[in-house]
């Protein structure tokens, strides 16, 4: 009874130990992964946090926004095995609907541990014959595979192998594992909302920029105008021109006062639409003769497609005919001399579409998400150095929306 006593002391003091064993590497874990604000960075810590003490090697992958799963880390005991963890990712990555391993892992984030891994698991991992026998190199004893979670959705996938050790997977390894994933993927997410700011503060500096040479612009010709009235020594001509300059200049000014007004009621929730039964075709017209000298300026072409009899809706005249105007002039500012722009309005199942088309610089792929939010400018726009704030796009979605309607860019 006595030696039966003194097994179970041991056997608890083994297991208390093992549990502050755990909690000790926890702990340093969370150190090393809050340690670095970059993703990447961050993961590749990872890997190396389980090298050794949970596995003889692990492999990191990653999900960026598109869908895209590349490998990030690459680690093992034996250097020449994590090449080949770098090699297998390059040459012979699975299909997304795989039915095991990461493909698996990353499409339902239930993790997959094979305790033990015999040759037909390697078969059903494997995508082909040349897949099979570089999985067998590795010499996989035994395998753990984790999701990463990033913002309640799944973005990654942790692996952990055993080779030569003979160590195996248990059920606490695989709480530990997913307690630890879960862990870098809080990080990452730090990382991200860090980024995000970051970049958020950039676009509103340069906004602020903008915002400064935009509002600075017009007041030189206005001084010159106002210099010459003061005079009163110009001719009747000369007069008249600087009225004009005054006049078209304080009317640019006041068009931008307009858009961040605007921009700030929106925002704060405080704008009220007008709403009444409107002709669309009426609004297009209106809003066409509104954007008429932008597009004469430049010589453009307007071609205006309006399908047969009245389209009615129930919208805010006044706003849609803002929204169409900023579409046009977006459309002139940004196409070169002789270029078209055309307006097109048809019925798309049983709502109504409109849509502004030009000859234009285009937009990269990668900005057509933003191009609407606030503080985004095309690069290639911006360098063409054609003014603006960047907020004429944001105000077209919000009034939209406000609308019930959604907007895009192609």
């Amino acid at each position: 009874v006595e030696r039966q006593h003194r097994a179970a002391a041991e056997q608890e003091s083994l297991v208390r130990r093992a549990a502050e064993e755990r909690q000790r590497f926890l702990a340093e874990a969370s150190r090393v992964l809050s340690s670095s604000l970059d993703a990447q960075e961050i993961l590749r810590n990872l890997a190396r946090l389980v090298v050794p003490r949970l596995a003889d090697g692990c492999l990191v992958d990653f999900m960026d926004a598109g869908g895209a799963v590349a490998r990030v880390a690459s680690v093992h005991q034996v250097i020449e095995l994590a090449e080949l963890g770098w090699e297998l990712a390059e040459q012979h990555a699975p299909s997304p609907d795989w039915p095991v391993g990461i493909p698996r892992v990353l499409r339902t984030g239930i993790s997959e541990r094979l305790a033990v891994v015999r040759d037909t698991d390697l078969d059903a991992l494997a995508e082909s014959p040349g897949h099979r026998y570089k999985l067998g190199e590795v010499r996989l004893k035994s395998m753990l595979t984790v999701p990463l979670w990033v913002r309640a959705r799944v973005v990654g996938a942790v692996t952990l192998m055993h080779s030569d050790s003979g160590r195996h997977f248990s059920r606490a390894d695989q709480a530990v594992a997913e307690d630890l994933a879960g862990r870098a993927g809080l990080a990452v997410e730090n990382a991200r909302l860090y980024a995000d700011l970051q970049e958020e503060d950039r676009r509103k500096d340069e906004f602020l920029a903008m915002l400064a040479h935009e509002l600075r612009n017009p007041l030189a010709p206005v001084q010159v105008a106002v210099q010459l009235l003061q005079q009163g020594k110009g001719s009747e001509a000369s007069e008249h021109h600087a009225h004009e300059v005054i006049a078209r200049q304080t009317r640019h000014m006041a068009r931008l006062v307009d858009d961040l007004l605007d921009l700030s009621r929106i925002t704060r929730g405080k704008i009220e639409l007008r709403r009444e039964r409107v002709d669309l075709h009426a609004l297009v017209r209106r809003a066409t003769d509104l954007a008429q000298q932008q597009l004469s300026a430049k010589r453009h072409q307007l071609v205006v497609e309006l399908s047969d009899g009245p389209m009615w809706i129930d919208a805010d005249p006044v706003r849609i005919e803002q929204v169409l105007a900023n579409l046009i002039n977006n459309a002139a500012k940004y196409t070169d001399v002789g270029g078209v722009v055309t307006v097109q309005v048809g019925r798309l199942g049983g709502g109504l579409e409109l849509v502004v088309r030009d000859t234009g610089i285009g937009i990269a792929p990668e900005m057509q998400a933003g191009i609407f939010e606030l503080f985004v400018q095309e690069k290639r726009a911006s360098d063409r150095s054609q003014g603006g704030l960047g907020i004429g796009l944001t105000l077209v979605k919000q009034l939209v929306e406000l609308h019930g309607g959604v907007v895009s860019a192609h």
